[in-house]
């Protein structure tokens, strides 16, 4: 949902999906994610941040939640 919201330039969306993943990261006790969610949705909601900055925070944010999922495994 969130890849496909940023994909879609769709930024309202894709901020509501970041502060979702950064909300449950913190109630999980999950801080990487968490951390990497809350970036993205600064970058999200930054008017003056290129789209290759945007993407490297979704990748950032994707990556800490596979090695989070990871761990738990």
């Amino acid at each position: 949902m969130l890849e496909d919201a940023v994909g879609a330039q769709d930024p309202l969306r894709a901020h509501r999906w970041a502060c979702e993943i950064r909300n449950l990261g913190w109630s999980a006790a999950l801080p990487g994610p968490a951390a990497m969610a809350g970036v993205l949705a600064m970058r999200l909601s930054d008017k003056n941040v290129s789209p290759g900055e945007i993407d490297l925070a979704l990748d950032e944010t994707i990556a800490e939640v596979h090695r989070a999922v990871a761990r738990m495994a």
